[in-house]
């Protein structure tokens, strides 16, 4: 791509001298961004590309696309470290549609019965969100589905502290529908892994 078609002035020389500058400010701004090397630029690939990040989502929602394996950079920030209020709703979008995809992956990965590629998705999805129900939900149910009652009771309690520390709630009914049964038969919940001592 010549670089005027970045910019609004067409201007040769001054497109070069546009896009150097621009270089020289994502060394600050979106380190790790831009990679010299000695036949020129390019774009690291560990960073987030929202066109396909947002194509896979979509695909995943509408059904169109089977529940393979996501691209590596979905659940990554959008460009962090910026903080120009344009970026505000295209991380949002991004945030919701590939959360919705995740949840979607998984829960259609858990009726294949193919329960790790579910747990996986689940997980990833907590990881981004840890407050979101619904992948919290589905990641306990894949637990206690594959026979991991402590794993299923652990991930229950370490979501129920989260809620309770930092929304003053508890989980909701389909959440704690999950783990009555185990409760009531005089299973306990274990405390969650990071606040067991060793």
């Amino acid at each position: 791509m010549p670089p005027f078609d970045l910019f609004e002035d067409r201007r040769l020389e001054r497109a070069y001298a546009n896009l150097r500058t621009l270089i020289w400010r994502l060394r600050d701004d979106a380190r790790g961004l831009v990679v010299e090397e000695a036949d020129g630029l390019r774009i690291d690939a560990d960073v987030v590309d929202f066109q396909e990040a947002v194509r896979w989502s979509s695909a995943i929602v509408q059904r169109e696309t089977p529940p393979t394996t996501q691209p590596p950079f979905i659940g990554r920030p959008l460009l962090p470290g910026w903080s120009e209020p344009w970026l505000v709703a295209p991380r949002e979008h991004l945030h919701l549609l590939e959360l919705h995809a995740l949840d979607a992956a998984g829960e259609r990965l858990l009726m294949a019965g193919r329960l790790g590629e579910a747990a996986a998705s689940a997980l990833l999805a907590v990881t981004v969100d840890p407050l979101r129900e619904s992948s919290n939900r589905l990641l306990i149910e894949i637990l206690l589905r594959e026979g991991n009652v402590a794993d299923g009771l652990r991930r229950y309690e370490a979501y129920r502290s989260l809620l309770d520390s930092e929304m003053n709630a508890e989980p909701g009914l389909a959440v704690q529908a999950l783990v009555a049964p185990l409760l009531a038969a005089g299973y306990v919940s274990p405390r969650p892994r990071a606040a067991r001592g060793r």
